[in-house]
């Protein structure tokens, strides 16, 4: 009995070549396609552009939604999005004097990809 079953099984999960190069081709294309960057939305890209320009590690909310545009919900969204993919670290909060704000690390291999994508998608 356990001979038939088995044998059913296959015939059934069996796929002709030619359906299985077309499926395989598809499947590469679509691959190809994605790039390593396609799910940030623009917001995100903005807001990561800006944090990685920055040459001082060190930055208020308000002073990235100048600089980019973004909306403040957003920019707290996108930091969110930035740190659950490591692409910073979670920012800490600092106080010097009266300024408030939150200091940062970028991590330089993805930094230095995303600027020739960055650069190369938005001219």
């Amino acid at each position: 009995m356990l001979k038939g079953y088995k044998d059913s099984i296959n015939t059934v999960f069996e796929q002709s070549d030619k359906q299985t190069n077309k499926q395989s081709v598809r499947q590469s294309v679509k691959q190809i396609d994605i790039h390593e960057f396609d799910w940030m939305s623009e917001n995100y890209k903005k807001v990561f552009f800006f944090l990685i320009k920055k040459d001082i590690k060190r930055t208020q909310v308000k002073d990235i939604c100048k600089g980019t545009g973004v909306a403040y919900g957003s920019v707290r969204n996108s930091i969110s999005a930035l740190v659950n993919e490591e692409y910073i670290t979670k920012p800490e909060r600092f106080r010097k004097g009266m300024v408030q704000g939150i200091k940062y690390s970028v991590n330089n291999h993805i930094a230095k990809r995303f600027i020739k994508y960055y650069k190369k998608n938005t001219d």
